[in-house]
Parts: structure tokens; sequence; C-alpha cells
């Protein structure tokens, strides 16, 4: 508040209503003080919501993708082994395939990569 000293620790010279308000409606959360105390940033709001649909939304993809794939393993014998889909072999016709389209960005989309996600969506189907 204007003409207080800077440094003042004590509350009304920072609250302009000196009457406050009451307890049984106003309330901070503990993890918001321990938060504040400890000197850790606080999180954004949602973030831990934007979090999780950020989860879902991966897991949702990785289904298609082992939904394809186990597709794909009916439909063709080369790219089964046993009764499951193979991966690796998905994989390499999935590479060879990227090679032929022209000016693709091709950044994460290594055999190992698409192999793991084959097998990480082929997982989560049979969940």
């Amino acid at each position: 508040m204007p003409g207080r000293a800077s440094g003042s620790s004590v509350v009304k010279d920072f609250i302009v209503d000196v009457e406050f308000p009451d307890p049984n409606v106003f309330r901070v959360a503990s993890t918001d003080l321990r938060i504040l105390l400890n000197g850790e940033s606080v999180p954004p709001r949602g973030h831990q919501a934007a979090e999780e649909t950020g989860k879902r939304e991966r897991e949702t993809l990785l289904k298609q993708v082992g939904a394809m794939a186990t597709l794909l393993a009916e439909k063709a014998a080369l790219y089964r082994r046993g009764e499951k889909p193979n991966a690796s072999q998905i994989a390499e016709a999935v590479v060879d395939l990227i090679a032929e389209i022209p000016d693709v960005n091709s950044s994460g989309l290594g055999r190992s990569s698409i192999r793991a996600n084959v097998t990480e969506g082929i997982n989560l189907l049979r969940k």
C-alpha cells in the first residue's frame, strides 16, 4: 500500500480491507503452501489433467497402430509370427514405404521406434 514500508511483514500494510474472509470459505490447499514455501514452481492449473489427456491420446494412437498391425498380420503371413503380428517385419515394411515418400520428415520413424510402437500398440489392445 502506498506510504507503507516495502519490507513490512504486517498484513495490514498489504491488504486494503482489514476484514479477513471467513476461514470456512477461504481456503488454501496445503500442497500450494508447500510449493510456495519450498520454492518450487507452481504447476499450471489443469497441468495434471493435460498430462492425463496426452497419455490417453497416445494410448489411443498406439492402439490404432496395434489394430492396423494386427489386421496386416491377418491378411499377409509375411507380417505374422505364429498367430501374432511380427513387429519387426511390419517396421521393416513401414520404413521401406516411408523411404518412397518424397520430401518426408522421417524424424522418429526409424525401424526400432516403429517396432516399439507396434509392439506397445498390440499390447495395449490386449489389456
